[in-house]
């Protein structure tokens, strides 16, 4: 072990001498992300849950102006198709190396490889070098107020991966969540590709592992070796505030092949995928972050309807499983948390045949820490369950799941034998990355450009028109008079839609409501004032944002009620919803809907040639249950 650690302090060493060398390296400034027009942007992007900032109402009138010579939509270069590759090959199972490694370990040692723990800050300091070198933790979890862009995170990591070498000599699981453009931990310097169902909206799984890929090797880059993804949850529940756009779709069939694809991604990319969250949190509406919740599916319907997208993450090669909080009644008749339940974690190891890292969620989650039982009982209850790794995203919280499992195994409660069949699964996966070699795997450094490219294609291909009854998409001939009505502007949104309607020969206003993201819309007099300033115009425009979800995060109803009052007046309306397309639930008669599934550049681009007829609609419904 000694000699171990020794490797890889030197070759951290000859990382930061300039060698490139995997998640051991200090990387220089990535030039800036582009768009497909070849635009140099450093924009900031929105950590998950925290949207725009909160501008003013506005209310801007522009007049028709004559078309310029050209086209506002960039030429796309679109990714070639590729054939997902096989999986990187594992160390011989078993690697003898594991059982050596477990010989000479302490049981505060094995104990501490099973936390996956987060740590404060953007940078190593001596408080969390000594609380790693405390608690020997298997791997760090990153959070949002950790990664600041690549390259910070780049040092930070080796910083990281130095401090574990020099304690219990074993390197670190590094992981982030990085779902796209609504969960990410980074502030800027990422691409930012469209969330899953953007993604599922295309109907090109081959598109789900170029995404991978290329997220996947910016992560790399920033020296992280697992990522917490794909989501193989299965949208069924439309109510669903807390996984919505991060899941594929509502068909597990096609849930399936995207799922397969972006776990060969990301193994092709070099990090870890992390199936989440088993076995299926999609049908259900509570937010498990807060509270208890049980999903009263049959086990038929688990099994046809929730299992499959995990089986088929597996089959690729996925070697770790996240399990979620919520309660299967069907499953486990306790109704106990997916995540401590041992009927459930049964059920993947012995029907699905996983052999790999079982891993937690969030244990400071409400269902979990609100709940009769504290995070120390927690803990035991996960191990004795069959859990091998506990998520513990605070050093508070990794102090209290260490100080549980350390005094359970000292007074009987949990054997070392089970400490040591999930050190086994811990070590095998770090020796099947190479993470016991002491000679890591060099990163590729990202291609910036093709990989915004990416995402502005995925965007683009992502709009959906679910109906157009009315025949207003494209919006009739110029010259018309447009009203535009829809939230404050975080995106670029309304430069690209004036832009284009100017092009195209049409008058427009603007008028801006505030953040819906932010709470509940106050301007109540708005619900009066537009439908009668609208019925001068020729057509109108109304841009939602998770109109039906905001009524259970808020009991906000008041998009809901501005459509409903338009449509009542016989106003020419189209309903573009900009995140989740379940918005249309709220105002199933509305006769011309579309859905962006999000606002990246190509997103936005891509609604803005379609209202004006310079592109057809190309995606397709994930949501096979929406009117």
């Amino acid at each position: 072990m000694l000699f171990l650690a020794l490797a890889l302090v030197l070759s951290m060493l000859a990382g930061v001498a300039g060698v490139t060398l995997g998640w051991f390296r200090s990387p220089s400034e990535p030039e800036l992300q582009k768009p497909a027009d070849g635009t140099a942007t450093n924009t900031p992007i929105s950590p998950v849950n925290t949207e725009e900032p909160t501008q003013q109402l506005t209310s801007d009138t522009h007049t028709a102006e004559a078309s310029p010579t050209g086209t506002l939509a960039p030429i796309l270069t679109p990714a070639p198709t590729q054939t997902a590759p096989m999986p990187p090959s594992p160390a011989p199972s078993p690697d003898p190396r594991v059982e050596e490694q477990l010989g000479v370990m302490s049981l505060e040692q094995k104990i501490g490889q099973m936390l996956l723990m987060g740590v404060d800050g953007q940078g190593i300091t001596t408080a969390t070098c000594s609380l790693i070198q405390r608690l020997s933790p298997g791997g760090i979890i990153y959070r949002r107020n950790n990664a600041e862009k690549p390259q910070q995170l780049a040092r930070f990591s080796s910083d990281l991966q130095i401090c574990s070498a020099e304690g219990v000599g074993i390197p670190l699981f590094i992981a982030i969540d990085h779902e796209g453009q609504y969960v990410t931990r980074f502030n800027y310097g990422v691409t930012v590709f469209p969330a899953a169902m953007a993604q599922g909206s295309t109907g090109d799984p081959a598109l789900a592992y170029q995404v991978a890929l290329a997220a996947g090797q910016e992560l790399a880059y920033s020296g992280v070796n697992m990522v917490l993804g794909p989501v193989a949850d299965v949208l069924s529940d439309y109510d669903n505030t807390v996984i919505s756009l991060r899941s594929f779709g509502g068909d597990a069939q096609d849930v399936n092949q995207f799922v397969s694809q972006a776990v060969h991604g990301y193994l092709q990319a070099g990090v870890i995928p992390v199936l989440k969250h088993f076995p299926g949190h999609g049908g259900v509406a509570v937010d498990t972050h807060y509270n208890v919740v049980s999903d009263q599916a049959s086990r038929a319907s688990l099994e046809a309807e929730y299992l499959p997208p995990f089986q088929f993450g597996i089959e690729a090669g996925a070697p770790a499983v996240m399990f979620g909080h919520v309660a299967y009644p069907s499953i486990d008749e306790a109704a106990q948390p997916a995540s401590i339940s041992p009927s459930i974690i049964e059920l993947l190891r012995e029907e699905l045949g996983f052999q790999g890292i079982a891993m937690t969620d969030s244990m400071g989650m409400g269902a979990i820490s609100g709940s009769t039982r504290n995070i120390a009982a927690a803990s035991v209850q996960a191990v004795l369950a069959g859990e091998d790794v506990l998520l513990v995203t605070s050093p508070g919280t990794a102090q209290a799941a260490y100080d549980g499992l350390l005094n359970a195994v000292r007074s009987g409660q949990i054997t070392e034998e089970r400490i040591n069949e999930s050190l086994r699964s811990i070590l095998e996966t770090k020796a099947g990355w190479g993470l016991l070699s002491g000679s890591p795997s060099a990163a590729t450094i990202p291609d910036w450009k093709t990989n915004a490219n990416l995402s502005f294609d995925a965007g683009y291909r992502a709009v959906t028109l679910f109906r157009d009854q009315s025949g207003y998409v494209p919006l009739p001939p110029a010259p018309q008079n447009i009203l535009i009505i829809g939230p404050t502007d975080g995106w670029g949104l309304y430069p690209t839609l004036g832009e284009a309607l100017r092009q195209n020969g049409y008058s427009y206003q603007i008028v801006t409501y505030s953040s819906p993201w932010n709470g509940a819309v106050p301007e109540v007099g708005y619900l009066d004032t537009l439908p009668i300033q609208a019925a001068n115009y020729d057509f109108t425009v109304v841009l939602t944002w998770d109109a039906h979800l905001n009524r259970f995060r808020y009991g906000d109803t008041w998009q809901t009620q501005l459509v409903n009052r338009l449509l009542e007046k016989d106003i020419p309306l189209v309903v573009v919803a900009l995140k989740s397309p379940t918005d249309i639930l709220e105002f199933p008669q509305v006769p011309s809907y579309i859905a962006t599934f999000g606002t990246t550049g190509g997103q936005i681009q891509s609604l803005a040639d379609v209202l004006v007829g310079r592109h057809t609609a190309t995606g397709v419904n994930p949501l096979p249950g929406l009117p």
